[in-house]
């Protein structure tokens, strides 16, 4: 028994798989996310080592160079490319595509713990970081107002940031510039020579002092306390009377030989909101979180703050990728419906019947609920990409839909019951559609399995518009011959009329005429024809290298950057 007899035959069957379709459509459509770009992972790690007060030249000697012998051993590297500045080194490691980024960024640790021992003990232990286009931050806050920066910087950390980040989706809340608290300790040369003090043993007295140690427990009354030795600072005065050494039995502190200040760090950048001082507050979401949803969250906490905030906090959005997202993927949806919309439309002009039509309107959202679910198997989310795939593929939707509707109209014409039409028509194209069907998904495989950056960025749009033609063939060959045997009648002409073509009308007529009288100069002139097919053919060559290309089209994410070279030594205050 063929799909299309079964399809006609069994229809309370095939009805209830429509139903299981819509619902495990909906349900994949609920937990597919909303990004603006696919979840790509790219083969890069990034070595940051923090080496305060260091000259670019002495970074690059001390740090740069060894970490980018010690990290050239390891399998798979593509290239290796360093900055050194003043205070930092980044090393950047590019792995060849497929590459594991975990087992690689652990042989980088390895590598670098052995290394450890050559390096500066100034310098802050060296951090690998993946580069993930998920941790880029969705939101972007430049936030003013207090007395000074600090007291915001401290009212953020303290008081917005762990609200925003307990909500469902944000992984982290960092806030970045203003005046950070620093404790300077200046040492008194004559002091220390006098005592013979040398800055090593200053800093060896804070760095045991500073810590808080474990002593064990107690037993009392059957029970058992922990006991812990509290060392930590907690204010400038506990530092100046830490004792470094002693003299004649007498203890010399810090303040003997140095005096505490409670200050700033020395600022190495300004950010200003608005001709405000102020800081910047990056917000990060969860790798597979919905970003719309995130950020609509936040959105709304920030709303029920309000009331709660200090009057002169002001909150200006830098960056929005929520904003980004819903206008990015709410145009390229919309592309796909007006698409569905006048693909309907056209055929209707063509079949002048609202019954073919009816199924056809019924057969595309059919075809994209299932692709729902192929989308979620595969683990995709909505975003440019792939719903620019149904936009592309809503057409091609169609395509099977038409030719069986066509050949069940023709046999219905030929005087069959719409069952047996259903049946026969369905069966008569359904290896020829199929074999299409496939022709087309073949023109895609090789996009799909591309590798590198294109690879990845084309394999979504891809594997969805495979998904969406695999969908509306089986709708073509199962659900469409059980529409049509319960949807369609034997049509009945008006006299002078024996098939749909007549039925078209004038419009249709005229459009048979002007295709049959272009089809038969064709082959009259059938050279001229050849002779200007190889023209164009060589033109659009031509044409392809005038126009140039680019990676990826330039996008109006609608803000502006400026950017000055000062002269080198420049004053940051000026």
């Amino acid at each position: 028994m063929s799909l299309a007899k079964f399809s006609v035959t069994k229809r309370v069957t095939i009805s209830m798989l429509v139903l299981i379709i819509i619902l495990f459509g909906f349900i994949s459509f609920q937990k597919l996310g909303l990004d603006l770009m696919p979840d790509l992972e790219f083969p890069v790690l990034t070595i940051s080592t923090t080496y305060e007060g260091a000259a670019a030249e002495d970074v690059e000697q001390l740090v740069t160079r060894p970490i980018e012998q010690a990290v050239s051993t390891i399998k798979g590297i593509d290239k290796i490319t360093s900055t050194s500045s003043e205070g930092l080194s980044v090393v950047t490691v590019t792995f060849e595509w497929g590459t594991n980024l975990d087992f690689a960024g652990q042989d980088i640790r390895e590598n670098i713990s052995r290394l450890r021992h050559f390096l500066p003990d100034e310098i802050e232990d060296p951090m690998v970081i993946k580069m993930d286009l998920s941790q880029m931050p969705i939101l972007l806050f430049g936030v003013s107002g207090m007395q000074n920066t600090s007291e915001l910087r401290n009212y953020l950390d303290q008081t917005v940031g762990p609200r925003i980040e307990r909500l469902n989706g944000v992984a982290s809340v960092i806030v970045a510039g203003g005046l950070e608290r620093e404790i300077n300790v200046y040492l008194n040369k004559t002091r220390m020579d006098q005592y013979r003090i040398g800055p090593d043993a200053v800093m060896a007295s804070l760095a045991a002092s500073n810590v808080n140690v474990s002593s064990g427990y107690v037993k009392a009354n059957h029970q058992e306390y922990m006991v812990r030795t509290m060392g930590e600072f907690k204010d400038i005065n506990t530092i100046a009377n830490t004792v470094i050494t002693s003299v004649g039995g007498t203890p010399i502190r810090i303040n003997d030989v140095a005096r505490v200040v409670d200050t700033f760090k020395e600022n190495r950048s300004y950010m200003r909101i608005n001709g405000r001082d102020g800081v910047v507050l990056f917000i990060t979401k969860q790798s597979g979180a919905n970003t719309l949803e995130t950020v609509r969250s936040i959105k709304a906490l920030l709303k029920e703050l309000g009331p709660t905030l200090p009057k002169d906090l002001k909150f200006m959005t830098v960056l929005d990728q929520g904003d980004m997202v819903e206008k990015a993927t709410g145009n390229a949806a919309n592309s796909a419906i007006v698409g569905a919309v006048l693909a309907i439309l056209i055929l209707w002009l063509f079949l002048r019947n609202w019954r073919p039509t009816l199924v056809i309107a019924l057969a595309i959202p059919i075809s994209i609920i299932t692709t729902f679910i192929g989308m979620h198997i595969l683990g995709y989310t909505f975003n440019i990409i792939t719903i620019g795939g149904f936009a592309l593929a809503v057409g091609m939707l169609v395509d099977n839909a038409v030719v069986v509707i066509e050949n069940i109209y023709r046999h219905l014409e030929l005087g069959l019951h719409r069952n047996d039409a259903s049946v026969k028509g369905s069966d008569e194209v359904g290896m020829a559609i199929t074999a299409s069907t496939l022709t087309t998904i073949a023109v895609f495989v090789p996009l799909a399995l591309a590798g590198g950056y294109a690879g990845k960025i084309a394999q979504p749009l891809a594997l969805t518009i495979c998904a969406g033609l695999t969908a509306s063939l089986f709708v073509a060959i199962t659900i469409i011959p059980m529409l049509a045997s319960v949807i369609f009648k034997k049509r009945t002409f008006k006299k002078g009329e024996e098939s749909v073509e007549a039925h078209g009308g004038k419009l249709y007529h005229s459009f048979l005429k002007l295709y049959e009288g272009s089809l038969r100069w064709a082959l009259n002139k059938w050279y001229l024809v050849s002779f200007v097919t190889i023209v164009l053919f060589f033109l659009s060559i031509f044409g392809l290298k005038v126009i140039g290309g680019e990676f990826m089209p330039e996008g109006d994410d609608g803000m502006g950057q400026i950017r000055l070279t000062l002269p080198v030594g420049t004053n940051i205050e000026e």
